[in-house]
């Protein structure tokens, strides 16, 4: 992944130098303010190319530098690559592996090493500039061959068709030279009786290791589901349990089944107690109020009485005031025996306990209970292997059965034939035979390795589009939908449609044909509706959990949503970044 981009006087940016971490980063700013500029520094740096007819030397400058620190998967190596241009377009390079300068050539093979892909692939595929419109059709015959170390086979599937192209035409030269039509119309006929029965044989046997292997796909999608259903069982009875002894500190005949129940009748049972003791401690202040209004009266200079309304003397005053003391003394004393406090604190509690609850949710369903969950992959992988060798047997007895139709029809059509034709078209059939289940071995490998990305995208498709399901591909890289029964390809999809599904591809490429642990989106949310966008930026956030690349940068502008995700994921996080002079990272 990319650990640091480093910038001189590149377009708008006079000096940046931006550290990168792994998981999601949200890079956030204006347009026009130099997010594309980054992913085109980057790309120019690793590959080389740079697309732009516009000199990215900043006005005033006379060269421009883009650095990229490339750290390797697996043994953390890093790879710095520094690439200056001038204004009259001069490139100078120089890259380094711990400190020591290393040659272009030793540089490729790096890259090769650890992504499986050469710079300019790598620059392409992962650093996607100018939204998702400059992906190009892929190929995904071929770079899943690549991927799967499949190409010396091709190699070899090739070199078997040109030498059965070889026998082919020596076995039809031998045949125009001899005319022995009834001997070798026979020993052909012969052939192909056993030919076709072979075919039949191998035809019910490769189907019936098909229906296999779409049982054991069933049954691994049930584990798995099984498995997933009992661990949030699991989960939900242990935080129920914690509630559990929580609540009965309240409610000491709390149960689980009940839980919402019982805490809901506490509290409404100590609000109501809060309520009443609320009530008195006002009424006891009330109290204490009217007595020292009427003790201030009494203290002043004119103070009559509150009954006759005639003058006082100093001893009824003092009397009164006793009085009036002793009024007061008695009301503390019940405000200070008020519980006011206490319910106070058990409605809290009780009111925390229930939003918990309430967080908590319904039971999961209780069916994984007691299943003996039982990885049926071992056995999915050995049906493979299985329909891999039916495959190529059937290819093999169904190009023998072609080609032994052709002898016989041209046996027939001559006088004689001879023990060299046999021998030729022997040789011709079984080369072609094991050319074409090569190649036929080859595909079926590929399209049983293309299942899991084929599913893997289906599900981030239909996570993001639930009422337009069934996002599919093929190895020609042909993305299309099924839409009532007939194929919708991909230029019938709206603009938002068109925008998910490249990307889904795109990332399906990166981790099936590469093994490139990182990807850099310029503006991909621009050209989405707003649910689509939060669903694909939400997608993004999550990282490898995911997508499986350990670090994925998006530049966009929308700062609300890269925020409210950044803090809902905690491997997201936000950069800032603008134009003009910067030093030792991205404004934040």
């Amino acid at each position: 992944m990319i650990r640091r981009v480093a910038l001189e006087n590149w377009r708008a940016y006079e000096r940046a130098e931006i550290p990168f971490e792994p998981g999601t980063t949200f890079i956030v700013a204006p347009n026009g303010i130099g997010k594309s500029s980054l992913l085109e520094a980057a790309h120019f740096a690793i590959s080389g190319e740079l697309d732009s007819a516009v000199s990215p030397v900043s006005l005033g400058a006379t060269q421009a530098t883009a650095e990229v620190s490339l750290q390797m998967p697996g043994n953390g190596t890093v790879v710095i690559i520094r690439r200056t241009i001038t204004t009259a377009g001069e490139i100078d390079l120089k890259m380094t592996i711990n400190d020591e300068e290393i040659a272009a050539a030793d540089y490729v093979a790096e890259l090769d090493r650890g992504f499986r892909a050469t710079p300019e692939f790598l620059a392409r595929n992962a650093l996607l500039r100018d939204g998702l419109r400059e992906i190009a059709h892929p190929d995904l015959r071929t770079l899943l061959s690549r991927a799967f170390d499949l190409d010396r086979k091709r190699a070899e599937a090739e070199q078997l068709a040109t030498l059965a192209a070889d026998h082919f035409s020596a076995a039809e030269a031998l045949s125009k030279a001899i005319r022995s039509e009834e001997r070798q119309a026979g020993r052909v006929e012969t052939e192909l009786d056993t030919a076709q029965t072979e075919l039949a044989q191998a035809e019910e046997k490769l189907s019936g290791t098909r229906r296999q292997v779409e049982v054991l796909t069933e049954a691994r999608d049930v584990y798995l589901e099984q498995a997933a259903l009992a661990k949030r069982l699991a989960a939900w009875e242990e935080s129920a349990a914690a509630l559990l002894i929580d609540a009965r500190a309240h409610v000491s005949t709390a149960d689980v089944d009940s839980l919402a129940e019982d805490i809901e009748g506490a509290l409404n049972e100590a609000e109501a107690a809060l309520e009443r003791e609320s009530e008195r401690a006002a009424l006891v202040r009330a109290q204490i109020d009217m007595i020292e209004a009427a003790k201030a009266e009494l203290e002043s200079a004119d103070a009559n009485c509150p009954v006759c309304r005639r003058p006082l003397g100093p001893e009824d005053r003092t009397s009164a005031q006793a009085g009036h003391d002793h009024d007061l003394a008695g009301l503390a004393d019940e405000l200070a025996a008020s519980h006011v406090d206490r319910e106070r604190g058990r409605v809290e509690q009780l009111r925390a306990l229930n939003r918990q609850v309430a967080a908590l949710g319904t039971r999961p369903s209780a069916s994984a209970a007691g299943l003996d969950l039982v990885d049926p992959q071992p056995a999915f992988d050995a049906a493979r292997a299985d329909i891999e060798r039916a495959s190529a047997a059937h290819q093999e007895a169904k190009t023998r059965v072609s080609a032994l139709t052709e002898a016989l029809e041209s046996a027939r059509a001559v006088e004689e034939k001879a023990a060299r034709s046999v021998r030729a078209w022997r040789r011709w059939a079984l080369t072609q035979a094991a050319s074409d289940a090569l190649l036929a071995s080859i595909d079926d490998v590929l399209n049983q390795e293309v299942q899991p990305v084929q599913r893997a995208v289906a599900r981030r498709w239909n996570g993001l589009f639930v009422n337009r399901p069934d996002l599919q591909f093929d190895l020609d890289g042909e993305l299309w939908r099924g839409v009532g029964g007939h194929r919708l390809p991909l230029a019938g999809f709206s603009a938002g449609e068109t925008t998910a599904a490249r990307l889904l591809m795109q990332l399906a490429i990166l981790t099936t044909a590469t093994t490139a642990d990182f990807c850099w989106f310029d503006e991909p949310l621009e050209t989405l509706d707003p649910r689509t966008r939060r669903r694909v930026a939400a997608m993004l956030a999550q990282g490898r959990k995911a997508t499986g690349l350990r670090q994925l940068v998006i530049t966009t502008y929308e700062e609300d949503l890269a925020a409210q995700l950044a803090r809902a994921e905690p491997n997201a996080r936000v950069e800032y970044v603008r134009a003009g002079p910067m030093v030792d990272g991205a404004d934040n």
